[in-house]
């Protein structure tokens, strides 16, 4: 066992396999390369001469070795995988190969089948990694409809429902890829890859609604494709999970801010403030604070000037009236941005002309 007093140079200096592997797993280090030298070495897998280890010299031929029979079932299939994650991490193709083939073996032993029969793909933890099999080969058709099976058959595997939608989102990259070096005909395929994507991560989603990392990149397949008010609407389900995260805050104003519009400009406007409160070194925020107030006092200037239509229901001659404490919020936060960012590049002359240039093109509108 691990004692409190031994770190990982300790366990490695002492060549104990087993518990390098432990600690890795542990504290969930991502070192490939030391649980593939260990792993070898615990489960009894020399390098061999075609091996794609020995052959670019990534690990030494020899090394003190355990024996494998002395490991119990769990504490090797444990070993095994961690060992074909961290292969497939470093390219080591032969020895993720050889691992997984000898965590189906042991699966069908333990149930007592057939090695070469193909109950083996009863197992979920087996069919998880061999879907990542079948990721690391490229084979996304194989590995979405190995883990659209898994989510079928168990609608709460939150993984198999993670890495459908990892490998609809591959597909769609690669189509795009090779849409671009082809010639015309393949942007239906494009297309179509997109909308597989996306609908993937909507399902997900749907059962889902409290994952924040799928609503980001919800957020950021909407503005893939211009949809602004559906980024804001997914970085709204962001903020409420990271409510203090200030590059998140920025991210919401700039699409609201993107998406146009009085009640946008002012909703840009509050995250932004927000922003540069949570982290007053957010030097993007800051810039946003500025082009934000400058949005909002342009969107107001263009509703006075069409004669149309307040948000709140007045008319366009007297939007002034109306937004007339938001004009001067915006006033004054353009003159707090700029006060800072010249401070910031005080020591820069030429950041600092170029600020104060922008500060000037900015007073003519206040």
């Amino acid at each position: 066992m691990i004692g409190p007093e031994d770190d990982l140079p300790t366990l490695i200096g002492r060549n104990d396999h087993i518990n390098v592997l432990r600690y890795i797993r542990a504290h969930k280090l991502r070192k490939p390369r030391t649980v593939v030298f260990h792993g070898r070495a615990l489960l009894g897998i020399t390098n061999d001469v075609n091996d794609d280890a020995s052959s670019s010299g990534t690990y030494p031929p020899s090394f003190p070795s355990s024996s494998p029979s002395s490991l119990g079932d769990a504490e090797r299939l444990s070993a095994l995988e961690q060992v074909f994650v961290s292969a497939l991490d470093v390219g080591e193709i032969s020895l993720a190969d050889r691992c997984l083939d000898d965590i189906r073996i042991a699966v069908v032993s333990g149930g007592g089948g057939d090695p070469s029969s193909s109950s083996s793909s009863s197992s979920s933890r087996y069919r998880r990694l061999l879907g990542m099999r079948h990721e690391s080969r490229g084979e996304y058709d194989d590995a979405y409809a190995l883990y659209d099976e898994m989510t079928n058959e168990n609608p709460s595997n939150a993984h198999a429902a993670r890495r459908k939608y990892c490998v609809a989102h591959a597909t769609a990259a690669t189509t795009t890829a090779a849409a671009g070096r082809a010639t015309a005909g393949k942007g239906d395929d494009n297309r179509r890859a997109d909308v597989i994507a996306a609908k993937t991560l909507d399902d997900y989603l749907r059962d889902r609604p409290g994952d924040v990392a799928a609503w980001y990149e919800m957020a950021d397949v909407c503005l893939s494709t211009c949809d602004y008010d559906g980024a804001a609407y997914c970085l709204e389900e962001v903020v409420l999970g990271c409510p203090l995260d200030s590059s998140v805050h920025v991210r919401l104003a700039e699409a609201y801010c993107t998406g146009g519009g009085l009640a946008n400009a002012k909703l840009g406007r509050k995250h932004m403030a927000m922003a540069v409160r949570l982290d007053p070194d957010n030097l993007r925020a800051w810039y946003g604070l500025i082009a934000s107030a400058e949005g909002y006092l342009e969107e107001v200037d263009r509703i006075s000037k069409s004669g149309g239509k307040n948000v709140g229901g007045g008319g366009g001659g007297n939007i002034r009236d109306a937004e007339g404490e938001g004009i001067e919020v915006a006033r004054e936060l353009i003159m707090l941005g700029g006060g800072k960012l010249v401070r910031v590049y005080g020591g820069s002359s030429k950041m600092k002309s170029i600020v104060e240039r922008m500060l000037k093109e900015s007073s003519e509108m206040l």
